[in-house]
Order: C-alpha cells, then structure tokens, then sequence
C-alpha cells in the first residue's frame, strides 16, 4: 500500500513540476532540487529529439539503411537524460545545497534545459568531424 502512495505523490509531483505551479516558495532541499532539474532535463530532451526523429523519418523514409537511424535519436533522447541528466542534476542541486543557496522553479527550468541545450551543441559540434 505504501508503495501505490509513493507512485500517486511521484505523479502529483510530476504534474506540480511540469505545469510551473509552486506558490511562489524556493527550492532549498536538495532532493526537491534535484527533481525539478532532472524532470526538466528530461522532457526538454524527450522534446528536442522527438523532433530530431520527426525531421529524420521524414527525409530519410526512402532510405533503405538510413531510416534506422532515425531510431538512434530516440534511444539517445531517453538514453541521455537518465546518465548525464541525473549526474549534472545532482551535482548542480549539490552546488546550491552546500552554498546555501535556494533557487526558484524557473531557474530549475532553465537549469534543466540548459543541460539539453549543452548536449546538443556539442552533439552538433561533433557531427561536422563525420563529414
């Protein structure tokens, strides 16, 4: 039974998270830092290559090797967030706990999509070394 709570308080959470509602309070706990980074790290990725997959299926549909490719994007899309995301999440809720720190949601926001946006900037930068 304790178990069916933690899920319904995880998807509460994930829900308060996501639509940008929190009464105005500051994130001072480590663990509640660490989640608002992490999820919003996570769905910003989920977004981004969704619509790198999107873009790919639609030019490389007639490709007879390269349409598995596309498959490369959703497996790095969920892939990503749950090693780096977790780890830079930690170490920035880290940072701002040992400091004393406390931070509000949008900053989290843009922590967590920061990290997307690093990991698609070098991802990009990588890409011209192949060609």
């Amino acid at each position: 039974m304790d178990s069916g709570a933690n899920s319904e308080n995880v998807f509460a959470s994930l829900h308060v998270v996501l639509s940008g509602w929190w009464n105005g309070q500051q994130l001072t706990k480590f663990r509640d830092i660490w989640w608002w980074i992490f999820l919003w790290a996570l769905f910003s990725s989920i977004f981004v290559h969704s619509l790198a997959f999107l873009i790919s299926i639609c030019t490389l549909h007639k490709h007879k090797q390269g349409r598995w490719y596309c498959l490369s994007f959703v497996v790095m899309g969920l892939f990503t967030p749950f090693t780096q995301g977790v780890i830079s999440s930690a170490l920035i809720a880290g940072v701002f706990v040992s400091m004393g720190w406390t931070i509000g949601p949008k900053y989290a926001l843009l922590c967590g999509a920061g990290q997307t946006a690093i990991v698609v900037l070098v991802s990009g930068s990588r890409l011209l070394q192949t060609l």
